[in-house]
């Protein structure tokens, strides 16, 4: 930690106040959005019926040409994924370095191959808890509409399309429901996945314009300060300037900077220090 005559002397770095960095956040997350939103859609595209029958059939397996087609979706959407975040922006242009399309093609890569065998471990875990009984058309189209979210709201869709069959609904009834609840949970989960994603990449363009300041550079942890902060960034956010080589602790555990968990709002402020 610095010492108090250090934080004294310290200048905030042109662009990372708060603020800006909240603005350079939000349109990103404004730019990633639709096209997450447009890679779930082509990907539940991908698994169709028949194909989700089939996995069904092998015991809730996906055959390699169903996986394969399935992360072709999000493939398909890298370059749209990394220009909404490598793409500067007004009033911050002095904040990219010269690596900032590396750097976004470096977190693209990581988050689709998360999100992909994430998304696919989670149909084919529903598909698997379907095995005692024959899925019918409709619990199969609600299973691939809902390809996009984590396990657990795939299982609830599944969970609420079988509620709808068995108070009397028809099959046609029971998807268009199904379709209407997935379609909300998918809204919310791209929206998610693009928030926290525009965190990281700021964060990660902060701290590499810090280094790129050189001298002694001073971070600081900074969360929304509102009352829906989440335990860990409000014990993370504790008014210390640490160097900016040295990781943010709390709980045990250690972040270079935002964000501490999806849907993270923080954001790293950055100084330095005059010798």
């Amino acid at each position: 930690m610095t010492t108090a005559l250090d934080i004294r002397k310290a200048r905030r770095i042109t662009g990372t106040s708060r603020a800006e960095l909240k603005r350079a956040i939000g349109a990103r997350e404004s730019r990633l959005r639709p096209i997450v939103r447009h890679a779930m859609a082509q990907m539940a595209a991908r698994l169709t019926r028949p194909e989700l029958r089939h996995a069904w059939a092998m015991g809730g397996q996906a055959h390699a040409g169903l996986v394969a087609a399935a992360r072709q979706a999000w493939t398909d959407a890298i370059p749209a994924l990394v220009a909404a975040l490598a793409a500067p922006l007004q009033k911050q242009d002095e904040l990219l370095p010269t690596t900032a399309q590396q750097l976004a093609e470096r977190e693209i890569g990581a988050l689709i191959r998360d999100l992909a065998d994430r998304q696919l471990l989670a149909v084919q875990a529903q598909l698997a808890a379907l095995m005692d009984q024959g899925p019918s058309d409709a619990v199969l189209g609600a299973i691939a509409r809902a390809t996009g979210l984590t396990a657990n709201q795939t299982a609830a869709v599944g969970r609420f399309v079988a509620a709808q069959l068995s108070s009397g609904a028809s099959e046609q009834t029971a998807l268009r429901a199904a379709e209407t609840y997935a379609d909300r949970l998918l809204a919310q989960r791209a929206q998610l996945i693009a928030r926290t994603e525009a965190v990281r990449y700021t964060s990660q363009l902060v701290l590499e314009r810090g280094a790129d300041v050189g001298g002694i550079v001073v971070k600081q942890w900074v969360s929304a300060r509102d009352e829906n902060v989440d335990a860990i960034c409000r014990a993370l956010d504790n008014d210390e300037r640490i160097p900016l080589e040295q990781p943010f602790t709390a709980f045990g555990l250690e972040f270079q900077g935002p964000p501490a968990h999806p849907g993270c709002r923080c954001v790293p402020e950055i100084w330095r220090v005059d010798a």
